[in-house]
């Protein structure tokens, strides 16, 4: 750092920070996606061993069809965090080549730094309103799993 200017410390601080802050999203987004699929699994195995259970009876009632939908809805938020989204964790190169390169526009290194952190920080901007999403939708299966599992506790509580 002997040579450092104290303004590009203050760019590299913030460019630093900007990356961290994309890194921690993508670790999120795969959380997401990981908890997602268990929770996909636990609902389906749940329907298939508690509703086994209640539907080899030929009791279908009013228990029995909420565990159904409720398993359903779940199905149905957890493929939806599960679905491919255009989110946006690294910065185009060949643009960055293109426009700040090959160009002759390419300024000072600093200059390329503050694009790219004010690029990270539309990203991080950006990718914010789906984990949002995702975070709500998670949320609402989760309590799905467990109207779920109360519903089939019923259903074989009230076929006995």
């Amino acid at each position: 750092m002997g040579g450092e200017r104290a303004e590009d410390v203050l760019f590299d601080i913030a460019y630093d920070e900007s990356a961290r802050a994309l890194a921690e999203q993508m670790s999120l987004i795969d959380s997401f996606h990981t908890r997602a699929g268990l929770l996909l699994s636990a609902g389906a195995i749940t329907t298939s061993v508690l509703g086994g259970r209640v539907l080899d009876d030929g009791s279908v009632g009013l228990a029995s069809c909420s565990a159904l939908a409720a398993f359903f809805a779940l199905a149905l938020l957890s493929m939806t965090i599960l679905w491919p989204r255009q989110q946006e964790f690294a910065a185009d190169v060949a643009r960055i080549i293109g426009n700040h390169i090959v160009s002759g526009d390419a300024g000072s290194a600093i200059d390329l730094q503050l694009m790219l952190t004010i690029q990270m920080q539309r990203s991080i901007a950006a990718n914010s309103a789906e984990l949002t999403q995702m975070a709500s939708f998670f949320g609402i299966a989760c309590g799905l799993l467990l109207v779920e599992v109360l519903s089939w506790i019923t259903a074989i509580v009230t076929s006995v």
